[in-house]
């Protein structure tokens, strides 16, 4: 068993044993769930490179977690920031897969340059929308040409 490869969970049905002690148990509040969209990884599906170079008007493969696009607010997609701030959004209708935790895109026909990948969703995990988007950015910099 390796916890890295491995999930465990349990189900059982609670007997009477169970149910009497349910009186005594301790609660500890851990804090809050992380509730933040993040980018783990970018693969260039042509090249197989991870987290560093892009091949425009070819797919990369993002995951992460929570980085669904959902919502209706005109902030929400996925964009491309260029080292001088300009932002280029992946259109709609490239975007391949659209899944909490993995999104393939294709790369849109960009300059030679560095780039900052934002996704901005008002994914929350379930079937309701976020009133507001959030913004999960790559914290690495991704490479054109």
């Amino acid at each position: 068993y390796d916890p890295e490869k491995h999930t465990l969970y349990f189900r059982y049905h609670q007997g009477e044993q169970m149910r009497q002690l349910i009186p005594e148990i301790e609660v500890q509040m851990m804090g809050l769930g992380d509730v933040q969209p993040s980018v783990k990884d970018v693969t260039d599906v042509k090249t197989g490179t991870l987290n560093s170079a892009i091949t425009p008007g070819k797919a990369v493969k993002v995951r992460g977690a929570k980085i669904k696009i959902t919502g209706d607010h005109p902030d929400t997609g996925i964009f491309f920031v260029s080292g001088g701030g300009e932002r280029t959004r992946v259109e709609n209708d490239e975007i391949i897969t659209n899944n909490p935790s993995e999104l393939v895109i294709m790369v849109p026909l960009l300059p030679a340059g560095t780039y900052r990948l934002e996704v901005v969703t008002q994914y929350s995990g379930g079937s309701l929308s976020l009133k507001e988007p959030r913004i999960a950015v790559f914290s690495k910099p991704l490479t054109v040409g």
